[in-house]
Protein backbone atom coordinates (compact mmCIF):
# COMPACT_ATOMS: atom_id res chain seq x y z
CA UNK A 1 0.00 0.00 0.00
CA UNK A 2 0.97 3.89 -0.72
CA UNK A 3 1.16 5.75 2.39
CA UNK A 4 -0.02 8.80 1.50
CA UNK A 5 1.16 12.21 3.36
CA UNK A 6 -1.36 14.92 3.56
CA UNK A 7 -0.47 17.78 6.12
CA UNK A 8 2.13 19.59 4.61
CA UNK A 9 3.53 17.62 1.97
CA UNK A 10 0.65 16.26 0.14
CA UNK A 11 2.68 12.95 -1.62
CA UNK A 12 3.49 9.46 -1.38
CA UNK A 13 6.05 9.44 1.20
CA UNK A 14 6.47 5.43 1.32
CA UNK A 15 5.60 2.23 0.17
CA UNK A 16 4.32 -0.05 3.19
CA UNK A 17 3.69 -3.91 3.65
CA UNK A 18 0.78 -4.73 5.91
CA UNK A 19 1.39 -7.52 8.40
CA UNK A 20 -1.84 -8.05 10.40
CA UNK A 21 -5.82 -7.63 9.81
CA UNK A 22 -7.19 -3.82 10.21
CA UNK A 23 -8.16 -3.75 13.87
CA UNK A 24 -11.03 -1.00 15.02
CA UNK A 25 -8.98 2.23 15.82
CA UNK A 26 -10.75 5.25 17.44
CA UNK A 27 -8.40 7.72 15.62
CA UNK A 28 -8.39 6.22 12.02
CA UNK A 29 -11.28 3.72 12.41
CA UNK A 30 -8.79 1.17 11.19
CA UNK A 31 -5.36 0.77 12.11
CA UNK A 32 -2.88 -2.56 11.39
CA UNK A 33 0.91 -3.55 11.90
CA UNK A 34 2.95 -2.44 8.88
CA UNK A 35 6.76 -1.45 7.54
CA UNK A 36 8.26 0.31 5.48
CA UNK A 37 9.31 -1.14 2.17
CA UNK A 38 10.35 1.53 0.23
CA UNK A 39 10.69 5.72 1.30
CA UNK A 40 10.53 7.60 -1.95
CA UNK A 41 13.47 10.25 -2.41
CA UNK A 42 11.33 12.39 -4.94
CA UNK A 43 7.72 11.49 -3.85
CA UNK A 44 4.61 11.41 -6.62
CA UNK A 45 2.70 14.27 -5.04
CA UNK A 46 -0.36 16.37 -5.81
CA UNK A 47 0.47 18.54 -8.69
CA UNK A 48 1.75 15.23 -10.52
CA UNK A 49 -1.21 13.74 -10.28
CA UNK A 50 -3.43 17.01 -11.58
CA UNK A 51 -1.03 17.48 -14.42
CA UNK A 52 -1.60 13.57 -15.77
CA UNK A 53 -5.26 13.47 -17.64
CA UNK A 54 -5.32 10.01 -16.46
CA UNK A 55 -6.34 10.56 -13.11
CA UNK A 56 -9.10 13.49 -14.40
CA UNK A 57 -11.60 10.52 -13.43
CA UNK A 58 -10.03 9.49 -10.49
CA UNK A 59 -12.30 10.01 -7.36
CA UNK A 60 -10.05 9.75 -4.67
CA UNK A 61 -8.50 12.59 -6.59
CA UNK A 62 -11.64 14.53 -6.96
CA UNK A 63 -11.72 14.81 -2.99
CA UNK A 64 -8.51 15.85 -2.60
CA UNK A 65 -7.61 12.55 -1.03
CA UNK A 66 -8.97 13.70 1.80
CA UNK A 67 -10.08 10.39 4.06
CA UNK A 68 -8.63 7.25 5.77
CA UNK A 69 -8.28 5.05 2.92
CA UNK A 70 -8.78 4.35 -0.76
CA UNK A 71 -8.57 1.08 -2.74
CA UNK A 72 -7.21 1.79 -5.48
CA UNK A 73 -8.11 0.11 -8.86
CA UNK A 74 -5.72 -1.63 -10.94
CA UNK A 75 -4.91 0.64 -14.12
CA UNK A 76 -4.57 3.38 -11.63
CA UNK A 77 -2.24 1.64 -9.49
CA UNK A 78 0.32 0.80 -12.68
CA UNK A 79 -0.25 4.57 -13.76
CA UNK A 80 0.67 5.25 -10.25
CA UNK A 81 4.08 2.92 -10.00
CA UNK A 82 4.82 4.19 -14.03
CA UNK A 83 4.98 8.12 -12.43
CA UNK A 84 6.86 6.35 -9.38
CA UNK A 85 9.73 4.96 -11.06
CA UNK A 86 9.88 8.12 -13.31
CA UNK A 87 10.59 10.45 -10.17
CA UNK A 88 12.60 7.97 -8.41
CA UNK A 89 14.14 5.09 -10.51
CA UNK A 90 15.70 3.22 -7.59
CA UNK A 91 11.82 2.21 -6.86
CA UNK A 92 12.11 0.17 -10.26
CA UNK A 93 13.36 -2.83 -8.34
CA UNK A 94 11.16 -2.80 -5.87
CA UNK A 95 8.30 -2.78 -8.53
CA UNK A 96 10.17 -6.17 -9.74
CA UNK A 97 11.12 -8.19 -7.21
CA UNK A 98 8.89 -7.05 -3.95
CA UNK A 99 5.94 -6.31 -5.73
CA UNK A 100 6.23 -8.88 -8.02
CA UNK A 101 5.12 -6.80 -10.79
CA UNK A 102 6.87 -7.40 -14.35
CA UNK A 103 8.65 -4.43 -15.64
CA UNK A 104 6.62 -5.43 -19.33
CA UNK A 105 3.71 -4.17 -17.63
CA UNK A 106 4.37 -0.82 -16.05
CA UNK A 107 7.21 1.00 -18.87
CA UNK A 108 6.53 4.71 -19.14
CA UNK A 109 7.44 5.83 -22.75
CA UNK A 110 6.76 9.13 -23.72
CA UNK A 111 4.36 10.37 -26.42
CA UNK A 112 7.20 11.15 -28.84
CA UNK A 113 8.59 8.17 -28.62
CA UNK A 114 5.80 6.55 -29.76
CA UNK A 115 5.53 8.87 -32.68
CA UNK A 116 9.13 7.21 -33.45
CA UNK A 117 7.99 3.67 -33.72
CA UNK A 118 4.46 4.86 -35.08
CA UNK A 119 6.43 6.14 -38.04
CA UNK A 120 8.80 3.49 -38.05
CA UNK A 121 6.14 0.67 -38.45
CA UNK A 122 4.45 1.85 -41.77
CA UNK A 123 1.74 0.65 -40.25
CA UNK A 124 -1.17 -1.57 -42.16
CA UNK A 125 -4.29 0.95 -42.44
CA UNK A 126 -6.40 -1.47 -40.22
CA UNK A 127 -3.82 -0.62 -37.38
CA UNK A 128 -4.36 2.85 -37.52
CA UNK A 129 -7.67 2.62 -37.93
CA UNK A 130 -7.73 0.39 -34.82
CA UNK A 131 -5.97 3.05 -32.95
CA UNK A 132 -8.56 5.73 -34.11
CA UNK A 133 -11.26 3.78 -32.48
CA UNK A 134 -10.01 3.11 -29.40
CA UNK A 135 -8.90 7.05 -29.27
CA UNK A 136 -12.12 8.39 -30.01
CA UNK A 137 -14.24 6.14 -27.89
CA UNK A 138 -15.79 7.44 -24.61
CA UNK A 139 -13.34 8.29 -22.29
CA UNK A 140 -10.93 6.51 -24.82
CA UNK A 141 -12.55 3.03 -23.11
CA UNK A 142 -13.63 0.20 -25.34
CA UNK A 143 -14.03 -3.44 -25.18
CA UNK A 144 -12.82 -6.18 -27.85
CA UNK A 145 -16.39 -6.77 -28.55
CA UNK A 146 -16.94 -2.90 -29.49
CA UNK A 147 -13.41 -2.93 -31.64
CA UNK A 148 -14.36 -5.63 -33.74
CA UNK A 149 -17.55 -4.20 -34.62
CA UNK A 150 -15.77 -0.22 -35.26
CA UNK A 151 -13.67 -2.39 -37.65
CA UNK A 152 -16.12 -5.39 -39.20
CA UNK A 153 -14.85 -7.74 -37.46
CA UNK A 154 -16.70 -11.18 -37.08
CA UNK A 155 -16.01 -11.45 -33.54
CA UNK A 156 -14.32 -9.99 -30.85
CA UNK A 157 -11.29 -12.80 -31.54
CA UNK A 158 -10.50 -11.03 -34.37
CA UNK A 159 -9.96 -7.91 -32.49
CA UNK A 160 -7.46 -9.25 -29.50
CA UNK A 161 -5.31 -11.07 -32.51
CA UNK A 162 -4.99 -7.66 -34.71
CA UNK A 163 -4.61 -5.45 -32.03
CA UNK A 164 -2.22 -7.75 -29.66
CA UNK A 165 -0.03 -8.33 -33.07
CA UNK A 166 0.15 -3.95 -33.21
CA UNK A 167 1.38 -3.75 -29.72
CA UNK A 168 3.89 -6.38 -29.84
CA UNK A 169 5.28 -4.65 -33.42
CA UNK A 170 4.95 -1.54 -31.23
CA UNK A 171 6.70 -2.73 -28.11
CA UNK A 172 9.65 -3.82 -30.29
CA UNK A 173 10.19 -0.50 -31.96
CA UNK A 174 10.49 1.34 -28.55
CA UNK A 175 12.75 -1.47 -27.44
CA UNK A 176 10.08 -2.52 -24.50
CA UNK A 177 12.33 -5.48 -22.78
CA UNK A 178 10.21 -7.56 -21.35
CA UNK A 179 7.15 -7.38 -24.21
CA UNK A 180 3.84 -7.68 -21.61
CA UNK A 181 2.29 -11.19 -21.48
CA UNK A 182 -0.36 -9.63 -23.24
CA UNK A 183 1.00 -7.54 -25.76
CA UNK A 184 -1.98 -4.68 -26.57
CA UNK A 185 -0.92 -3.68 -22.90
CA UNK A 186 1.66 -1.61 -24.54
CA UNK A 187 -1.00 0.44 -26.17
CA UNK A 188 -3.23 -0.01 -23.11
CA UNK A 189 -3.89 -0.32 -19.53
CA UNK A 190 -6.64 -3.17 -18.47
CA UNK A 191 -9.68 -3.07 -16.50
CA UNK A 192 -12.47 -5.79 -15.45
CA UNK A 193 -15.90 -4.34 -15.40
CA UNK A 194 -18.98 -6.44 -15.61
CA UNK A 195 -16.44 -9.53 -16.55
CA UNK A 196 -15.65 -7.65 -19.68
CA UNK A 197 -12.16 -6.36 -19.89
CA UNK A 198 -11.84 -2.81 -20.39
CA UNK A 199 -9.01 -1.17 -23.12
CA UNK A 200 -7.95 2.20 -21.97
CA UNK A 201 -5.75 3.58 -24.04
CA UNK A 202 -2.46 4.85 -22.86
CA UNK A 203 -2.38 8.47 -21.95
CA UNK A 204 0.98 8.43 -23.90
CA UNK A 205 -0.51 6.93 -27.00
CA UNK A 206 -3.30 9.40 -27.32
CA UNK A 207 -0.64 12.24 -27.22
CA UNK A 208 0.86 10.00 -29.94
CA UNK A 209 -2.15 10.18 -31.76
CA UNK A 210 -2.13 13.67 -31.35
CA UNK A 211 1.50 14.89 -31.94
CA UNK A 212 0.95 12.66 -35.76
CA UNK A 213 -2.40 14.78 -36.45
CA UNK A 214 -4.42 11.33 -37.21
CA UNK A 215 -7.00 12.84 -34.55
CA UNK A 216 -8.03 15.24 -37.50
CA UNK A 217 -7.60 12.78 -39.98
CA UNK A 218 -7.03 13.55 -43.66
CA UNK A 219 -8.29 10.26 -45.39
CA UNK A 220 -12.25 11.78 -43.78
CA UNK A 221 -14.66 12.60 -47.13
CA UNK A 222 -16.96 15.75 -47.55
CA UNK A 223 -19.63 13.63 -45.60
CA UNK A 224 -18.01 12.07 -43.23
CA UNK A 225 -17.31 13.78 -39.84
CA UNK A 226 -14.40 14.78 -38.07
CA UNK A 227 -14.48 17.12 -35.37
CA UNK A 228 -16.00 18.03 -31.66
CA UNK A 229 -19.62 16.44 -31.05
CA UNK A 230 -21.30 19.71 -31.07
CA UNK A 231 -22.16 20.68 -35.30
CA UNK A 232 -22.93 23.21 -37.66
CA UNK A 233 -20.83 26.25 -36.93
CA UNK A 234 -19.53 27.15 -40.23
CA UNK A 235 -16.15 27.65 -40.80
CA UNK A 236 -13.97 29.02 -43.64
CA UNK A 237 -11.97 27.07 -45.73
CA UNK A 238 -11.53 27.10 -49.51
CA UNK A 239 -15.13 26.42 -49.87
CA UNK A 240 -17.71 26.80 -46.89
CA UNK A 241 -18.00 23.60 -44.49
CA UNK A 242 -19.99 22.11 -41.37
CA UNK A 243 -17.53 21.01 -38.45
CA UNK A 244 -17.80 17.62 -37.91
CA UNK A 245 -17.21 14.93 -35.36
CA UNK A 246 -14.97 11.76 -35.36
CA UNK A 247 -16.23 11.07 -32.19
CA UNK A 248 -19.28 11.14 -33.54
CA UNK A 249 -18.69 8.56 -35.98
CA UNK A 250 -17.08 6.42 -34.00
CA UNK A 251 -20.06 5.72 -31.85
CA UNK A 252 -22.09 5.77 -34.82
CA UNK A 253 -20.14 2.35 -35.92
CA UNK A 254 -19.58 1.03 -32.42
CA UNK A 255 -23.30 0.84 -32.43
CA UNK A 256 -24.26 -0.16 -36.05
CA UNK A 257 -20.65 -1.78 -37.04
CA UNK A 258 -19.24 -0.85 -40.79
CA UNK A 259 -21.95 -3.14 -42.89
CA UNK A 260 -23.48 -0.45 -45.47
CA UNK A 261 -27.11 0.23 -43.86
CA UNK A 262 -28.67 0.04 -47.18
CA UNK A 263 -27.00 -3.36 -49.05
CA UNK A 264 -25.03 -4.61 -46.08
CA UNK A 265 -21.79 -4.63 -47.79
CA UNK A 266 -18.85 -4.89 -45.59
CA UNK A 267 -15.93 -3.28 -47.75
CA UNK A 268 -13.31 -5.33 -46.07
CA UNK A 269 -15.23 -8.16 -47.74
CA UNK A 270 -14.65 -6.46 -50.99
CA UNK A 271 -11.18 -5.13 -50.69
CA UNK A 272 -9.00 -6.79 -47.87
CA UNK A 273 -7.66 -5.24 -45.25
CA UNK A 274 -7.01 -1.72 -46.75
CA UNK A 275 -10.92 -1.26 -46.28
CA UNK A 276 -11.27 -2.50 -42.56
CA UNK A 277 -12.69 -0.09 -40.56
CA UNK A 278 -13.51 2.13 -43.83
CA UNK A 279 -17.01 3.33 -44.30
CA UNK A 280 -19.30 6.52 -45.36
CA UNK A 281 -20.91 8.13 -42.22
CA UNK A 282 -24.34 9.79 -43.45
CA UNK A 283 -26.64 12.46 -41.96
CA UNK A 284 -30.03 11.68 -42.04
CA UNK A 285 -30.61 15.55 -41.32
CA UNK A 286 -28.08 17.19 -43.78
CA UNK A 287 -26.10 19.44 -42.46
CA UNK A 288 -26.59 22.08 -45.01
CA UNK A 289 -30.29 22.72 -43.87
CA UNK A 290 -28.55 23.05 -40.16
CA UNK A 291 -27.45 26.87 -39.37
CA UNK A 292 -27.42 27.05 -35.89
CA UNK A 293 -25.41 24.97 -33.28
CA UNK A 294 -27.26 21.65 -32.46
CA UNK A 295 -26.05 18.29 -30.80
CA UNK A 296 -25.69 15.73 -32.55
CA UNK A 297 -26.76 12.23 -31.81
CA UNK A 298 -24.71 9.38 -33.48
CA UNK A 299 -27.20 6.83 -33.03
CA UNK A 300 -30.42 8.86 -34.05
CA UNK A 301 -28.53 11.06 -36.49
CA UNK A 302 -26.06 9.07 -38.38
CA UNK A 303 -25.44 5.55 -40.84
CA UNK A 304 -23.03 4.19 -42.01
CA UNK A 305 -22.96 4.12 -45.80
CA UNK A 306 -21.43 2.61 -48.42
CA UNK A 307 -19.77 5.11 -51.09
CA UNK A 308 -21.70 3.81 -53.98
CA UNK A 309 -25.24 3.81 -51.83
CA UNK A 310 -23.84 7.23 -50.46
CA UNK A 311 -23.27 8.68 -54.14
CA UNK A 312 -27.06 7.46 -54.87
CA UNK A 313 -28.65 8.87 -51.86
CA UNK A 314 -27.52 12.41 -52.87
CA UNK A 315 -28.34 12.77 -56.29
CA UNK A 316 -31.96 13.46 -54.98
CA UNK A 317 -32.66 16.98 -53.33
CA UNK A 318 -33.20 16.13 -50.59
CA UNK A 319 -31.57 12.71 -50.78
CA UNK A 320 -33.60 9.75 -50.36
CA UNK A 321 -34.07 8.13 -47.55
CA UNK A 322 -32.20 4.86 -46.72
CA UNK A 323 -35.63 3.22 -46.86
CA UNK A 324 -36.31 4.69 -50.47
CA UNK A 325 -32.53 3.23 -51.61
CA UNK A 326 -33.50 0.16 -50.46
CA UNK A 327 -36.45 -0.49 -52.38
CA UNK A 328 -34.91 0.57 -55.35
CA UNK A 329 -32.49 -2.06 -54.97
CA UNK A 330 -35.26 -4.84 -54.29
CA UNK A 331 -37.01 -3.76 -57.27
CA UNK A 332 -34.27 -3.59 -59.50
CA UNK A 333 -33.51 -7.05 -58.35
CA UNK A 334 -36.70 -8.26 -58.72
CA UNK A 335 -36.92 -7.04 -62.31
CA UNK A 336 -33.92 -8.85 -63.61
CA UNK A 337 -34.93 -12.34 -61.72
Amino acid sequence: MFLWRAKGKSDIGYLLQVDSNPAPDHEWGYSCDYKALFPFKNPVNIKDLRSDSFFDEWSPLKRNLQGKAFRIQENYWRRLNQIAIRKDPDYKEIVSKILAIPIGMIEDFKASEYVSAFQDLQMAPRYKQMLLANYHAPNRTLTASKMAKAMGYDGFGAANLHYGTLGGLVGEKLGWHPLPEFKVNVLVDFEKENNEWLWIMRPAVAGAIELLGWDEDPSTIPEEIDKPIYEGAVKRIPINAYERSTRAREECLFHYGCKCSVCDINLSDIYGEIAQGRIHVHHLKPLSEINSEYQIDPIADLRPICPNCHYMIHLNSPPYSIEELREMINSNRKRHE
